[in-house]
């Protein structure tokens, strides 16, 4: 059986092998376009490698995921840490913003590093 999702948004089966051609290009080598080619981006973690490809840019920065990705926890956790009764969620924070002045002083300097390695990135 062959599985193509080259024909559009719907996916097809087909029995038996269909005879195929691969090509492989050099993405630094194909010529350039009008159109802005942007990313979007989420985690820090992986810009320097996705930095690489031939884009023009970031186009949309998903900070809430950045925050996911680096800081796990909610900022109204850190904003609000009087109302958090969880002792496990508490001891997680603690453990988390040690070293900073405050609480959110940590989230501010988390959110500008992962935003500032995505600018770095590209």
């Amino acid at each position: 059986m062959t599985l193509s999702c080259a024909e559009g948004d719907r996916g097809r089966v087909y029995l038996g092998v269909i005879p195929h051609t691969r090509e492989e290009k050099d993405v630094g080598a194909l010529p350039p376009v009008e159109t802005k080619l942007l990313m979007n981006r989420a985690d820090p973690s992986s810009a320097l490698r996705h930095g690489r490809l031939p884009a023009d840019g970031i186009g949309l920065a998903r900070m809430e995921l950045i925050i996911t990705h680096d800081l796990h926890v909610h900022p109204r956790a850190l904003i609000r840490f009087d109302r958090v009764i969880d002792p496990v969620a508490r001891a997680t924070i603690d453990a988390l913003t040690a070293g900073y002045p405050s609480r959110e002083e940590c989230f501010v300097d988390r959110l500008a590093r992962g935003i500032g390695l995505l600018a770095a990135a590209v």
